[in-house]
């Protein structure tokens, strides 16, 4: 069973909305585009968001849950591999039928030609 640190509980308690980044890396990147006003806020404060590293690609199970049970509107920023079918946030996301009816776009490799 995944742990909540209580510092995020409280933070995700009296969000309006949370997203859950796959780690530090997505957070950060997620953080600058914000920052750069791509979101037309300040910042992610300004709109009561919060934004969290769940910390890593098999560690979004716990927070969905405690987000749903509580109402919470959230979303994911995460690669490929962490959203694909067989993956633990693949088979969550099937089982709440959040999930996507086909593959993520690029699945063979080629992005560019999934946009087209």
């Amino acid at each position: 069973m995944q742990k909540l640190l209580l510092t995020d509980v409280r933070a995700l308690l009296f969000a309006s909305g949370v997203v859950l980044c796959e780690g530090a890396t997505e957070l950060g990147a997620l953080g600058q585009w914000w920052k750069d006003g791509a979101a037309g806020f300040s910042d992610p404060g300004s709109a009561n968001i919060t934004m969290i590293d769940v910390g890593g690609d098999s560690s979004f199970g716990g927070y969905i849950n405690y987000l749903e049970a509580f109402g919470i509107p959230w979303a994911v920023v995460a690669d490929g591999p962490a959203i694909k079918p067989q993956s633990k946030l693949g088979k969550q996301l099937t089982n709440m039928r959040l999930a996507p009816a086909t593959e993520t776009p690029g699945d063979d490799g080629d992005f560019e030609a999934s946009l087209a």
